[in-house]
């Protein structure tokens, strides 16, 4: 038989003969039905971006499904995968449809085992949570100078600067001499924290 689509820490199975001469009926102990939540976005992989506005400042989009009925759930995320610690992101009233989605301001946490979990939060409810895959969390690294339609002049010395939207070190300066992605290697490297 399939599980009822209702969310309760106090639901029990009844056995009943249908000639209750046959035998004597039994109930099961209280047990729970929780509901199945799952991640969609974080993805496998994918690349998320630190937000800081104005440089980055495009929020990712957390999304997931769950079944019964579920009002809020929390959201959590890690940069240290399943280990932890875990760090609230917000807890949200779902759409009522057996989806929920979120728009994060991504932390400045570098990482490549970064996770999202989600959590059944309506009171009363069995804890029931789902997970993301591994996913990473990136910086952007923003040329400021030199600046669009500048020029520069042969065996001048160039101040090169940039914005960095996150923590991350070392970086390579590269640069093209004709704008079609031939990279040239410079002997510059920045080990400072950007």
């Amino acid at each position: 038989a399939g599980v009822a689509n209702v969310i309760t820490t106090t639901a029990k199975i009844r056995v009943v003969p249908v000639s209750s001469w046959k035998a004597t009926a039994s109930e099961s102990p209280e047990f729970s039905i929780k509901t199945n939540i799952t991640l969609a976005r974080p993805a496998l992989n994918e690349s998320v971006y630190v937000y800081n506005a104005p440089y980055q400042p495009l929020s990712y989009p957390v999304t997931g499904t769950y079944t019964g009925t579920v009002g809020k759930v929390k959201l959590e995320y890690s940069g240290n995968g399943d280990a932890g610690p875990w760090t609230n992101i917000a807890t949200i009233d779902t759409n009522g449809d057996g989806t929920y989605a979120y728009n994060w301001q991504v932390p400045n946490v570098i990482t490549n085992t970064a996770k999202v979990r989600v959590l059944d939060a309506d009171s009363g409810h069995p804890a029931a949570e789902g997970r993301s895959s591994s996913f990473l969390i990136k910086g952007t690294l923003i040329v400021d100078n030199p600046a669009s339609g500048s020029s520069v002049t042969y065996q001048d010395n160039v101040p090169i600067s940039w914005t960095a939207v996150g923590s991350f070190k070392p970086v390579k300066i590269e640069y093209s001499t004709n704008n079609v992605g031939s990279w040239i290697v410079t002997e510059i490297t920045v080990s400072t924290t950007c």
